[in-house]
């Protein structure tokens, strides 16, 4: 719940039930294992998850059945599934405010690596 929690901390809301709102073949809650991806993110090329994982493509794993729907103050989306579902939201203002939909602390691909990398190397410095 952690992009989804920033989001709504600041003024945001949610989708409350992907499949029941949006017609779409991504399955959000993934019946495969967690520690395997389920589908693909598009990222943009202006924003700081690209800059971290220097892709505009992605695959993720995927475990839930909302998301993030008007983004809340200071914050901009920055990556979304084909369905136009909101994957990763970052703050304007502050410089490592970074919220996603999927879990990269499973590690699975070298963007999960990238973005747990980057926030450690941020927290040790600041």
């Amino acid at each position: 719940g952690g992009e989804q929690l920033m989001n709504v901390a600041t003024g945001g809301d949610l989708i409350q039930d992907i499949k029941a709102s949006i017609k779409t073949s991504i399955e959000h809650e993934q019946t495969n294992p967690r520690n395997e991806v389920s589908h693909k993110v598009d990222i943009k090329n202006n924003s700081k998850l690209f800059q971290i994982i220097k892709k505009d493509k992605i695959k993720v794993n995927s475990a839930h059945h909302q998301s993030v729907k008007n983004i809340g103050e200071n914050f901009t989306a920055s990556a979304f599934a084909s369905d136009e579902v909101i994957e990763a939201i970052e703050h304007a203002l502050h410089p490592w405010c970074l919220g996603v939909q999927w879990h990269p602390e499973f590690l699975i691909t070298d963007a999960d690596v990238a973005i747990i990398e980057d926030f450690i190397n941020y927290a040790k410095k600041n």
